[in-house]
């Protein structure tokens, strides 16, 4: 069985594991899953992994959608906002930065300016291997997976609240809470990794810049 690194255990099988720990909370009856999962003999604990490890990719994959609607409200995610002056980066930065994109060939001033293929440029330029940005990226994940995680056990309770089947309503709050609060760090993150970026790149891109000068 294959490691799991760390992006996959904080971002893809911690929300897998909420999730299957919520549905449990709001739904008994589905703790008989887990007994046959104990008694199967390949190995309940590698069985249970892999489970919760898919649900974890789907959990992503809807939170990809939920990312999107979510970044609509702040006209972009935060590694576009490099158009605005003080939105991302303050002070002489900004110009600096500015300045060594325009140097590399991007115009983040035209019109219809493809930030995907800038963003991809980026982390490519600003080594994506950088452990801080991993983790920060890893960080992001995790909360994009949980908001996902919360939005699902929402509707599933207000899907029992509607069909009439009792159930502890104060979980019905809890969950809004956590929802909040999930979407607050995922904001959070998703700013600090996109300035982290930017700033990396910068130090790279005045190195290269001036090795360039240098040699010709």
């Amino acid at each position: 069985m294959k490691d799991f690194d760390f992006y996959e255990i904080i971002a893809v099988l911690a929300p897998g594991i909420v999730l299957v720990f919520g549905v449990l909370l709001l739904c008994p009856d589905t703790t008989q899953i887990l007994d046959i999962i104990k008694n199967i003999s390949l190995g309940g604990t590698a069985l249970g992994l892999v489970i919760v490890y898919i649900i974890g990719q789907y959990v992503q994959f809807i939170g990809h959608y939920i990312e999107k609607l979510f970044w609509l409200f702040f006209k972009g995610m935060p590694s576009t906002w490099i158009v605005k002056k003080d939105k991302l980066i303050k002070g002489c930065q900004y110009d600096e930065i500015i300045e060594h994109i325009k140097k590399d060939g991007f115009d983040i001033h035209q019109k219809d300016f493809d930030f995907h293929a800038l963003h991809h440029w980026l982390r490519n330029n600003a080594n994506d291997n950088n452990r801080k940005l991993y983790i920060m990226n890893s960080q992001y994940g995790m909360f994009r997976g949980l908001v996902c995680v919360w939005l699902l056990l929402i509707i599933a309770k207000t899907t029992m609240w509607i069909l009439g089947v009792r159930s502890n309503n104060f979980m019905f709050y809890i969950l809004v809470t956590l929802l909040i609060i999930s979407l607050s760090r995922m904001k959070h993150f998703g700013e600090y990794y996109a300035r982290e970026l930017y700033h990396k790149y910068l130090i790279i891109a005045k190195k290269e810049h001036v090795d360039k000068n240098i040699l010709s």
